[in-house]
């Protein structure tokens, strides 16, 4: 039986009002089929496993600053570096960034395989060891800054201090 719009709009707000009502509601359930959902979960995957990987392969084609945006974040959270600029701001970055910060070299954002190239895209922190809160414009070298440079060049940097780097540089 089939239900009609009234009887949906007082399901929906019968629902709002009772997680309103009991806020742990949701977490203790959780908690209490987490099991059961998790193995849920890995029976679908396994179900389905083929279409999920054309799925995911065709989202890496389709939107590969995304996904470059999480794994950075990602690598740089996992080795304790601390990233406070929102994945948003980062992504809103990436989409405008067609070349290298530092060289100019147009950045090659196709999905990831294997050896990165030498136009590869990177995350640099302009002064490692700072948080990572806000994007560099090219002049600001206040502590905290990103860029999106090319393989070859944060490679080149490496720990070194952008003002610094930038000296050796253009002393060569």
């Amino acid at each position: 039986m089939a239900l009609t719009e009234e009887q949906r709009i007082y399901q929906r707000d019968w629902k709002r009002r009772y997680r309103a009502e009991h806020p742990a509601f949701a977490a203790e359930y959780r908690k209490e089929h987490l099991e059961a959902m998790r193995l849920a979960q890995r029976k679908s995957k396994q179900k389905h496993a083929d279409r999920c990987k054309k799925v995911r392969a065709a989202y890496k084609v389709k939107h590969p600053r995304r996904i470059w945006v999480q794994n950075s974040v990602q690598a740089h959270k996992r080795e304790g570096f601390p990233i406070e600029i929102s994945l948003g701001e980062l992504y809103a970055y990436a989409e405008s960034s067609k070349s290298c910060a530092y060289c100019g070299q147009n950045l090659d954002w196709a999905p990831f395989k294997g050896t990165p190239q030498f136009n590869s895209p990177t995350f640099d922190r302009i002064n490692n060891g700072t948080t990572s809160d806000h994007i560099w414009r090219g002049d600001d070298f206040s502590d905290g800054g990103i860029a999106i440079a090319c393989v070859s060049c944060n490679s080149q940097k490496r720990g070194i201090p952008l003002k610094e780097w930038l000296a050796s540089v253009r002393e060569r």
